[in-house]
């Protein structure tokens, strides 16, 4: 355990003012949020990139970013926007608040931002590659190998790096080397996690969930309020190949129902 320690060590709202009231009440615009939860358009290009770059992994896979609340989802309806000071356009989201992100070589010129019409914090960024055809409680692990690759670029893993993990980042990848893992969330809360190929198969134990890979004092660096359906998967052994697939059980029944 002491090489896992060592690399997780370096892994490791103002209101509007009112209008007059002679005048009809404004709507609040996603540009209009003080402290508005936004992430550079730039970052999550390079992210973009590094999916085309290590396409191989998961060669029918797309790449969408996903957003999980943090607490209780407010009433209003989640917004996105990629918008700089030439403008703004919207960005569709999915039922999962997941979205695809668009080439926009003038945007990108312009120092644009993706911007949510929450504060900073209420939302968690996610990587989300996904293969078709795998059932709803399904992972296929090459998916998961190049969530790791695009993060690597993109960087959306909560909290901070620290300088030990920035200077290993820029002279190895962490996403082969013996002791890379990557730090997945499955739909709900997990009972447990099979990793399958042919006749092989394996279970994850409970050091692998719920955050316990990762040592207490650095997993506030990690998405704490997900810890119930976070497992950490050793995606650097190579004698497991891309076409392994992940299963889930959940604490709840009806996996099959519940979105990917």
């Amino acid at each position: 355990m002491k090489w896992k320690v060592f690399f997780y060590a370096a892994l490791a709202a103002g209101s509007a003012m009112a209008a007059p009231e002679t005048e009809p009440v404004q709507q609040v615009q996603v540009n209009g949020m003080i402290d508005a939860d936004e992430v550079s358009y730039r970052r999550l290009l390079r992210g973009l990139d590094a999916f085309e770059k290590y396409h191989a992994l998961a060669p029918l896979a797309r790449l969408h970013y996903r957003l999980y609340p943090v607490g209780s989802e407010p009433e209003r309806p989640l917004v996105a926007q990629l918008r700089s000071e030439q403008g703004s356009t919207p960005l569709e989201l999915e039922p999962d608040h997941s979205f695809a992100l668009p080439r926009d070589e003038a945007a990108a010129a312009a120092n644009a931002v993706v911007r949510l019409n929450r504060k900073a914090g209420h939302q968690i960024w996610r990587i989300d590659v996904r293969t078709p055809g795998l059932a709803a409680n399904q992972r296929r692990l090459g998916d998961l190998r190049l969530e790791c690759q695009v993060n690597r670029e993109a960087d959306l893993l909560h909290g901070a790096k620290t300088p030990a993990y920035l200077a290993l980042n820029a002279t190895m990848d962490l996403c082969t080397a013996r002791i890379g893992g990557w730090l997945d969330v499955a739909p709900k809360p997990l009972f447990g996690v099979t990793m399958s190929y042919g006749q092989r198969h394996k279970q994850l134990f409970s050091d692998q969930l719920y955050l316990n890979a990762i040592p207490a004092v650095f997993r506030s660096f990690y998405d704490t309020e997900l810890a119930d359906r976070t497992y950490w998967v050793h995606i650097s052994d190579s004698s497991w190949p891309d076409d392994t697939v992940l299963e889930f059980d959940y604490m709840t029944d009806d996996p099959a129902k519940e979105q990917p």
